[in-house]
C-alpha cells in the first residue's frame, strides 16, 4: 500500500496513476489483518465460482504476508475457507538497479 500511495502521475508504474490512486483510496483505512481477510475472501468467492486463483510474490518471501494469510489457520477457524497453497514456478528478472527480483507463482487450492 505504501508504493502505491507514494505514485505520481508522470512516473512509469504498473498500475495507471487513476488506478494506483483508486485501489489507496478503497483500502485506505483496512489494517493488515483486514486485508489478510479480504484477500482470503475474494480467493475462495473465485474458487466457489470454478475460478483457478493464482498470486505472485517475492520468492525470498516465503514469509510474506500475503502467503501467511492465504494459509493461515487462525483465520480459517473464523471464516471457514480451508486454502493451501501449491508452488507452481519461480524466475529471476534481470538485474535492475543492482539487484535481482525473484518471483514465485503459487495457485490457490481448496483444502
Amino acid at each position: 500500500m505504501q508504493a502505491l500511495r507514494n505514485e505520481k502521475p508522470d512516473t512509469p508504474s504498473l498500475l495507471q496513476y487513476e488506478r494506483a490512486k483508486a485501489l489507496v483510496d478503497l483500502l485506505k483505512d483496512k489494517s493488515d489483518a483486514d486485508l489478510a481477510k479480504l484477500a482470503r475472501k475474494l480467493a475462495a468467492e473465485a474458487l466457489n465460482d470454478g475460478r483457478r486463483v493464482f498470486i505472485v510474490i517475492p520468492a525470498a518471501g516465503s514469509d510474506s504476508a500475503l502467503r501467511k494469510a492465504i494459509a493461515s489457520a487462525t483465520l480459517e477457524k473464523s471464516d471457514k475457507f480451508p486454502l493451501t497453497l501449491k508452488p507452481i514456478t519461480t524466475w529471476t528478472e534481470p538485474q535492475l538497479k543492482g539487484q535481482q527480483a525473484r518471483w514465485e507463482l503459487l495457485e490457490v487450492l481448496r483444502r
